[in-house]
């Protein structure tokens, strides 16, 4: 018995190291035991033990998407931050003004291009009427 391996009761092991290690910052409950052995003839700490058994840890899943889905909001976000950059730089604002927010960068953008819709427009009716 105990010299056979048993997945699933390893797999409940590795669970639960892990589960410890993210909940209290710890890298095992026997971190506070320090490095030194209960047994000093044995020839494996409980450090040396718990590195083996975070080697063995499988990578989850959840955990491996969660990851990969963090990457690609953060390219998203940057994205959008460079954008608004970008906007900043062709609307209007006073020199000594603060650097405005996404909400009112987009709420100037907006009135500054109604603005030029209406010059655009006023400028068609003043060659209408002179084309008359």
């Amino acid at each position: 018995v105990f010299g056979k391996k048993n997945p699933p009761l390893q797999s409940q092991l590795d669970s639960f190291l892990l589960d410890y290690t993210t909940a209290t910052g710890q890298l095992s409950p026997w971190s506070s035991f320090g490095s030194q052995s209960m047994f000093p003839d044995a020839q494996l700490t409980f450090t040396d033990l718990e590195r083996r058994a975070r080697r063995l840890v499988p990578h989850h899943p959840y955990k491996v998407q969660r990851h990969a889905a963090n990457i690609r909001e953060r390219k998203r976000m940057l994205s959008i931050n460079s954008a608004f950059e970008e906007l900043r730089c062709h609307v209007p604002t006073f020199p000594y003004e603060k650097r405005l927010s996404k909400i009112d960068t987009l709420r100037l953008a907006i009135a500054y291009i109604a603005l030029l819709r209406e010059i655009l427009m006023s400028g068609d009716v003043l060659k209408r009427a002179l084309v008359m």
